[in-house]
């Protein structure tokens, strides 16, 4: 579960990061083509491009590692490990539970489990 919080808080961070840079890249990209400063123009339009294509995919892998978070939270406490109980207990639908469960355990972002396509099964 360690190894997914730290997936999960990298996420976060460099989306924040790159959304922060491709904030201010815009403003400086406007300041440096007042005054005809022509490579540091070309860097802020290429963070501004960053920001705008590659921000998004950052924070879905936030998004992810968050319901990941909050599934495998779900399996802990209330030992439940049926997809069908998990995706009622989280509020998603069972095919979206199961990608994600798959992801994870394939990832090894979780120790300790296997997983049949319907089942979590806990590892001795």
């Amino acid at each position: 579960m360690e190894r997914l919080l730290k997936v999960k808080k990298t996420a976060l961070a460099i989306a924040t990061v790159s959304l922060a840079l491709g904030v201010i890249s815009v403003f400086g990209a406007v300041l440096c083509s007042l005054k005809l400063l022509y490579i540091p123009l070309i860097l802020c339009v290429l963070f501004a491009a960053y920001a705008a294509y590659g921000c998004p995919f950052y924070f879905l892998a936030y998004a992810n590692a968050k319901l990941s978070v909050k599934i495998f939270r779900t399996v802990a406490e209330e030992e439940t490990y049926s997809i069908g109980s998990i995706a009622a207990a989280v509020g998603i639908k069972e095919d979206f539970a199961r990608t994600i469960i798959g992801k994870t355990i394939r990832k090894e972002y979780i120790r300790g489990f296997s997983f049949d396509g319907e089942n979590l099964i806990k590892e001795k």
